[in-house]
């Protein structure tokens, strides 16, 4: 199973993050999945039961890099106080073009 800190190929980035804060029940999910939309950025946000927030992004690096700088700051409602890249694995690469609330 491969496993890295953000994969990239040559025009494709992927990354996945945690976030914490009040990151939950704030429409951060639906957010990100507006953004992704614009900016035609596949993936998923996935609730926690520690209350954090995972997602993943995956699409053209430039677009992917603004998605994170949303994540970062998030909806107006929203307080992210931690922002931490995780261990992209194959099983996490979405099959899907579009932004999934998980």
């Amino acid at each position: 199973m491969k496993k890295s800190i953000g994969q990239e190929t040559e025009q494709i980035l992927t990354t996945k993050y945690r976030l914490t804060g009040s990151v939950q029940n704030v429409g951060f999910r639906y957010f990100l999945a507006q953004k992704a939309k614009q900016l035609s950025v596949c993936g998923w946000g996935k609730n926690e039961n520690d209350g954090s927030l995972i997602v993943l992004f995956s699409g053209e690096r430039e677009a992917v890099r603004k998605m994170l700088e949303c994540a970062q700051n998030g909806p107006p409602s929203a307080v992210v106080s931690n922002f931490v890249e995780l261990i992209v694995e194959d099983g996490d690469i979405p099959n899907e073009n579009n932004f999934e609330q998980r």
